[in-house]
């Protein structure tokens, strides 16, 4: 019983070579040189799938270092940026500061220059009451000394 069940996984092993490469094997080798063929088969695969997967992992690598530096350049990039934007946020602040101060100079100064109109306008209407009052004396004075001209030539003398 025991050879059927060797000569059974024999077969099994067998059909995973080729059918032609089994048959010249067996007719030239016999079973035992058939068995360590399947044997270096196997190897042979499992060595393949080894150094695909090594390829794959060694790419993978060389792509996952490739990546941090690039990642490590984006930080250093973005760190950068952060700065300048550090940097052009307090001039923006910077600015608005100054643009505030310009304005209440702005409102200081309208209101000043209102202030001055109103003086102007009110020394303007001033000065018009004057005008008008200097021009009724004036005329009286006129007045006066076409009625009485020997009043001038008496001035110099006490009265």
């Amino acid at each position: 019983m025991r050879s059927t069940d060797s000569n059974a996984t024999q077969t099994a092993r067998v059909k995973e070579l080729p059918l032609q490469s089994v048959i010249q094997n067996m007719h030239g080798y016999g079973v035992a040189k058939c068995r360590a063929l399947l044997l270096k088969q196997k190897f042979f695969k499992l060595h393949e799938r080894y150094a695909h997967a090594a390829s794959k992992e060694s790419y993978a690598a060389a792509r996952l270092q490739r990546l941090q530096g690039q990642l490590t350049h984006q930080q250093e990039e973005l760190a950068e940026a952060a700065t300048k934007a550090a940097q052009y946020a307090e001039r923006i602040a910077s600015l608005k500061h100054e643009i505030n101060e310009k304005k209440a100079d702005v409102v200081r100064s309208s209101s000043r220059q209102h202030m001055l109109h109103q003086q102007l306008a009110a020394l303007k209407a001033e000065a018009q009451e004057l005008q008008g009052q200097l021009e009724t004396q004036v005329k009286r004075s006129a007045n006066s000394n076409a009625r009485f001209p020997f009043e001038r030539s008496l001035k110099g003398f006490p009265a």
